[in-house]
């Protein structure tokens, strides 16, 4: 299997995941649900670049909070993910309140998002919408 395979199957596992949860019977809080789903993608996604990923959830960063996941390749920080409830979008300049303020400091931070997925570096964005 090749990169694109195994990053190919990594999402469809993800949306499925997610999927199920959404239609669940019992209720959830909307975000947590995409814990496990995501940290799975993350480890699959690594798995088919033969890369070593350690997924660490809510990790405090002094000063500006804990972002959901925080992602290491053999003991090196490479990034963070924030997760939003399905529905929210990665888009932030569409957030109000919490979500709003708590983008403000996250975006100092190198990488956000959930049903839809941001990637933010140098303060350029590109989000790709994942039909779940």
């Amino acid at each position: 299997m090749n990169h694109s395979d195994g990053l190919l199957a990594a999402l469809r596992e993800y949306a499925d995941a997610v999927r199920s949860t959404t239609r669940a019977t019992a209720e959830g809080d909307p975000e947590s649900q995409l814990v496990a789903p995501m940290r799975q993608l993350l480890e699959a996604t690594g798995h088919s670049f033969a890369r070593d990923l350690t997924i660490v959830h809510e990790t405090s960063i002094r000063g500006l909070g804990q972002p959901d996941c925080c992602i290491e390749d053999h003991g090196v920080l490479i990034g963070y993910v924030e997760l939003k409830a399905p529905g929210k979008g990665a888009d932030p300049e569409q957030y109000l309140g919490h979500d709003r303020r708590q983008w403000d400091r996250f975006r100092q931070l190198p990488n956000p998002h959930g049903t839809e997925f941001g990637l933010y570096r140098s303060g350029c964005s590109r989000c790709l919408e994942n039909p779940l």
